[in-house]
């Protein structure tokens, strides 16, 4: 690796990442969490935390974003050569928010995609992706279990690659897809029930089996009841 990569890093990707590569690798780690900004550090790491547009650094000619949920504006991303995303969507389907969620809810493609950033959300060009087939035996967890699967490899196929001298050969976009924004998920997570059928309600609660996060809520009065499947061979799945 000949170019050091400045890291834009959330969530549990974001952790995952900072335990696979060498600190000598890395320019600046930029966090919005203290948990990864404390991990970078005793990793040796320079680290800022907070919003990459908002803080003066020493940037490098290229960066990666892993999760890390600020969306970057054109001035930011033409000062670097290069920067990719790791997005766990098989793009062009699943652009923006909870991809995993909404190719369940829609029944659209799953998977992984390691792309460009450029000034159109997760419209840039592709490097790779790998897509992850999908059931009715699936609930949002055991889904998001297979898609981190598929985004950990193409993170350890291309980190070395994309500090290599010439940039990763790249491929338009195909059109199309389909793009969710956080208020289309807050929309759709508390509904009223008449809303719909049961057999959609059943589905809705599938797709919004996360562990540890609440699943689809229904407002009774001033009160919210959650709605969670739990399945002995869901949790056979999990493991």
């Amino acid at each position: 690796m000949k170019i050091k990569m400045d890291l834009f890093l959330g969530g549990d990707m974001g952790c995952w990442v900072l335990t696979q590569i060498d600190p000598c690798e890395v320019g600046h780690v930029v966090t919005l969490e203290s948990s990864l900004a404390l991990l970078a550090e005793k990793r040796g790491m320079q680290v800022l935390l907070g919003n990459a547009q908002e803080e003066v650094f020493n940037q490098k000619k290229r960066g990666l974003c892993v999760h890390y949920p600020v969306i970057f504006k054109k001035a930011f991303i033409d000062q670097y050569e290069v920067i990719y995303n790791l997005h766990p969507g098989f793009l062009p389907w699943g652009r923006g928010f909870y991809p995993i969620f909404w190719a369940l809810w829609e029944n659209h493609p799953a998977g992984a995609t390691l792309h460009r950033i450029d000034d159109r959300l997760d419209r840039g060009y592709i490097v790779d992706q790998i897509s992850v087939p999908y059931s009715e035996e699936d609930t949002g967890w055991t889904l998001f279990q297979r898609v981190r699967k598929s985004e950990k490899k193409l993170f350890l196929k291309y980190w070395k690659k994309m500090g290599a001298e010439k940039i990763l050969p790249e491929n338009d976009s195909p059109e199309g897809g389909s793009y969710h924004s956080k208020a289309d998920f807050a929309a759709i997570k508390i509904l009223p029930p008449f809303q719909m059928s049961g057999d959609r309600l059943l589905k809705l609660a599938r797709c919004l089996t996360f562990k540890g996060y609440p699943g689809f809520q229904v407002k009774m009065g001033s009160q919210y009841a959650e709605v969670v499947l739990k399945k002995s061979h869901f949790e056979e799945r999990e493991k």
